[in-house]
């Protein structure tokens, strides 16, 4: 088939049927798999050698950094991808620049941070998306407002981040660098308040359903790789086996959980709450993101027991999905109603996590302690099988009868 080098981008039909991830966004999610996998396998080397104040800014920084250009794309997407050469060719520019910033994640968590690399991915990812939504203002004028308001917001604040990378004292940065991340997030706020951009429920929906997977995906590859290391040196044990059963489990019921709720038919009757939607599960992906690197902690911690805290190695894994299960509470809640049975079980295994940490700090065996972690996302699974079904049911049809401005029968 023939492919236009050049296409104006005229705004997608948001009730476009079956709108699904391109192909070309499926490549574009696995180049930023790289950068999730960098940063992950970082925090958790970082983390095992017991520089938890490195690990956590390391990752809070590169995360941002590989979310927010992979966030942003995917809306402008969503919203306007015509697949013309020219679409084409951008997007290869965002890949290029997402490798540049991989590259340079690990010099993020170092005695002494240096942003120079990361900065020049993101802003090579940056230049690009700036001509897409200069491309958008021209080819959709009815919101050629919104557009040029992307454009231009995103082109300053990327002068902002160079400047800082040049000539902002390191010990000035941890100042400057907030401010900036607060001014990046305010940027859709401002832009969509001109006219909101023909994003597609469904289609937004699918995009961050498959950035979860990968999340959870790159979590398990660096279990395996941890694994395989001590397996290597010091051979096959039963706990080392029970690590990753447990990983696995574990990974599977936060996928489970993950897609209970219903995204795309939320999103499609309140396209009022998208952005709230969008920044909330930036939490959930940290925190799939952060329990990966717990577990591959956990891997190293069985062939080097002694360089571990157990309790630490466990609160690096609980607190995460901790973390997860609590914001998937308030996304519910956002999306189509607030679940006080949910939140109560989210409760419930914080103090769960809790007796299980302080029982490894006791002396209770690590793998035991380890696998107990599991009750948590299992009792939320099967209360959802038992009761939650019904409720999301009464929920989505309430939500479906005020899209359409008839009462649910």
């Amino acid at each position: 088939m023939n492919r236009p080098l050049k296409r104006p981008p005229a705004g997608r039909d948001i009730h476009e049927a079956h709108r699904a991830s391109t192909p070309l966004e499926l490549l574009f999610d696995l180049c930023f798999a790289i950068g999730i996998s960098v940063a992950a396998s970082n925090f958790a080397h970082a983390a095992a050698q017991g520089r938890i104040g490195h690990a956590l800014f390391g990752f809070g920084f590169s995360f941002f950094a590989v979310w927010w250009a992979w966030m942003n794309f995917t809306w402008y997407a969503s919203a306007y991808d015509n697949d013309d050469g020219i679409h084409r060719l951008l997007t290869l520019t965002q890949i290029l620049g997402a490798l540049i910033m991989a590259t340079g994640i690990p010099d993020i968590y170092a005695e002494t941070p240096r942003n120079g690399t990361v900065v020049v991915g993101y802003a090579t990812m940056r230049v690009a998306l700036v001509a897409m939504w200069l491309r958008a203002a021209r080819g959709d004028p009815a919101r050629r407002r919104t557009c040029l308001r992307y454009a231009t917001t995103i082109a300053l604040l990327q002068l902002a981040w160079i400047a800082g990378a040049l000539f902002v004292p390191a010990a000035d940065l941890l100042l400057y660098y907030p401010v900036l991340l607060v001014a990046e997030l305010a940027v859709p706020v401002w832009a969509e308040r001109a006219g909101q951009t023909p994003w597609h429920p469904h289609h937004i929906a699918d995009r961050y359903a498959a950035f979860a997977i990968i999340v959870l995906g790159e979590g398990l590859v660096g279990t395996v790789a941890a694994i395989q290391s001590v397996q290597a040196t010091e051979g096959w044990s039963f706990d080392l086996a029970l690590v990753g059963g447990v990983g696995t489990a574990l990974t599977f019921c936060l996928w489970w959980i993950y897609f209970i709720i219903p995204h795309g038919a939320a999103l499609a009757a309140r396209r009022a709450v998208a952005l709230r939607w969008g920044y909330g599960s930036a939490f959930v992906f940290a925190s799939l993101a952060a329990m990966g690197s717990g577990l591959h902690v956990a891997a190293d911690a069985i062939g080097h027991p002694h360089a571990h805290a157990a309790p630490l190695v466990l609160a690096l894994i609980a607190l995460p999905i901790l973390v997860f299960e609590l914001v998937c509470v308030a996304v519910y809640a956002a999306l189509a109603a607030f679940d006080g049975a949910h939140l109560a079980l989210a409760l419930f295994n914080a103090l769960q996590f809790a007796a299980v940490i302080a029982a490894a700090a006791a002396g209770a065996p690590f793998v035991a302690c380890l696998a107990l972690l599991l009750a948590g996302p299992l009792a939320i699974i099967a209360f959802d099988i038992r009761v939650g079904a019904r409720r999301r049911a009464r929920a989505l049809q309430a939500l479906a009868a005020d899209a359409s401005g008839h009462p649910a029968s």
